[in-house]
């Protein structure tokens, strides 16, 4: 992960669109003269938006890692990461199909950690959207729902839940047993039985 941080870098630095955006929404020039809501702005403006997608035209589409942009909270979960973090002996536990869609410019999650899975893993697919970042749906919209309309068709079907066989029957004239289950006891007619009145909304319709 931290062979991705210099091209974090590079994201972050893209200073002219990002001074762009600032001014096109209001920002102050000093940033020390924020609002509370101008700061949050500002936050998804240089750090939020700059380091999910590569098209910051697009930056209001970023409702998400907003949290990361948090120095103390990035810091604190950074921590607790371990440098053998992976999740190659579940994927191995589960060989369902996995398909990978991932844009060329994602410095966050980074494309090597998936490529070393895939040597291991062939039911890993891997599909590249070009000029995409982090968040590859909002820079590359068309190839992402291409690549997951292919997936999902290429998915083997879900087996059926097995029906149950059905529930023992009563006589009608006698009371239900109280060990009977839910399926055998009599259904109560009126649309709200746990509460027994019908709301005088639905009373004078």
């Amino acid at each position: 992960m931290k062979a991705l941080i210099p091209r974090q870098s590079a994201l972050l630095g893209r200073t002219a669109e990002i001074a762009t955006l600032c001014q096109a929404e209001g920002l102050p020039i000093e940033p020390g003269q924020d609002t509370p809501r101008q700061a949050t702005l500002r936050r998804r403006l240089t750090q939020q938006a700059p380091l999910a997608i590569i098209d910051l035209r697009k930056w209001r589409e970023v409702t998400g890692g907003g949290v990361y942009c948090n120095e103390a909270t990035a810091e604190a979960i950074a921590v607790t990461l371990t440098g053998d973090l992976t999740f190659s002996a579940t994927l191995k536990a589960h060989p369902v199909p996995i398909t990978v869609l991932q844009g060329d410019r994602d410095f966050i999650s980074g494309t090597e950690a998936w490529w070393d899975l895939a040597r291991t893993l062939p039911s890993i697919r891997i599909h590249t959207l070009p000029q995409a970042g982090h968040f590859p749906w909002i820079d590359a919209p068309t190839a992402f729902h291409a690549g997951l309309k292919a997936a999902l068709e290429e998915a083997p079907e879900r087996p059926r839940a097995r029906q149950q066989p059905p529930g023992p029957s009563f006589p009608p004239e006698g009371p239900t047993p109280p060990w009977a289950p839910a399926s055998a006891r009599p259904r109560d007619p009126s649309p709200w039985p746990r509460y027994g009145a019908v709301p005088a909304t639905a009373a004078g319709r």
